[in-house]
């Protein structure tokens, strides 16, 4: 079952920097490993949730959004959106991560309470991954964050506090943000579609079957079908589409296996199938798109 975490004790791996009563938790340079996602469910947590990606690329899916991600990449993610991570195959990546609490850190401090809220960081129109190319000003102050993490110098919370209200002002200025007291998909159970979900995250490029998910969710195919619309905005078969998309347009950019191999390892029958769902999903075929990429 989803459970909804508040801000999260320190996996095994991670160095956690920031006293116990100061409401930001800093996991600094940690290293994801190479198979399976990250989290083997969706989840979600009571803070605000910011990672910085120092090495790798990969997946995050997010509410009913599937975002690629690559070096020097921010990622946000508010308390109102289930998510999971997942690298490319074969890849591991460098993640800092912080996990804040703005009200209880900010509250005092800030006149604006608008830049407080963090539900309006979310919903289908909003970009979570962040590049740095085109965000610079947000690089620089998550990079800032966690050098202050880092040294834990001299009036480390007071500094600290300063990036983190910047930060908050540059999110607010981002588009697509959602309309204040949103709902969005993630506020609905999703406990019983999270086999699915599981299923398709590690089992993406082999065959899969709306059957068989259902059979996971021990539910019906016609509930299956009506309940993962529901609660994800999109069909399961929309879904495992633009998982595999977003998993091979990593592999076009990454230039490293022709077209043919990319379609066939991200689970594509023939090649014309991936060639007619890339174009009908970005409106250019898989080689002009690589090339557009090169060109940015």
């Amino acid at each position: 079952m989803q459970k909804r975490q508040s801000l999260p004790e320190p996996p095994a791996y991670a160095p956690m920097i920031g006293a116990r009563e100061f409401p930001v938790r800093f996991f600094i340079e940690n290293r994801m490993r190479q198979r399976g996602p990250y989290v083997h469910h969706p989840h979600v947590h009571d803070s605000l949730e910011i990672g910085y990606c120092h090495e790798g690329e990969g997946l995050f899916a997010i509410a009913d959004k599937i975002l690629s991600f690559r070096e020097r990449d921010t990622v946000v993610v508010s308390g109102v959106e289930a998510h999971s991570g997942q690298n490319r195959p074969g890849v591991t990546s460098v993640w800092s991560w912080l996990f804040l609490d703005p009200v209880r850190l900010l509250g005092e401090w800030c006149r604006e309470h608008a830049l407080l809220d963090t539900s309006r960081l979310s919903g289908k129109a909003f970009g979570n991954v962040l590049p740095a190319s085109a965000y610079p000003a947000v690089e620089s102050l998550v990079l800032r964050l966690i050098d202050e993490a880092k040294r834990a110098a001299p009036h480390f919370e007071e500094s600290v506090r300063g990036c983190a209200l910047s930060l908050l002002a540059e999110f607010q200025r981002l588009p697509g943000l959602a309309p204040q007291s949103c709902s969005v998909s993630s506020r609905h159970r999703m406990d019983r579609i999270e086999p699915a979900l599981r299923r398709i995250q590690q089992e993406y490029a082999g065959k899969i079957s709306v059957p068989g998910l259902a059979r996971l969710c021990h539910m019906s195919e016609s509930n299956f079908r009506q309940h993962f619309k529901r609660v994800m905005g999109k069909t399961a078969y929309q879904y495992v589409l633009a998982y595999r998309l977003g998993m091979a347009s990593i592999e076009l950019r990454d230039g490293r296996k022709t077209v043919e191999q990319i379609a066939d390892d991200n689970g594509f029958p023939t090649l014309s199938c991936f060639v007619r769902k890339f174009k009908a999903a970005e409106g250019v075929a898989p080689r002009a798109w690589a090339r557009q990429q090169e060109g940015g």
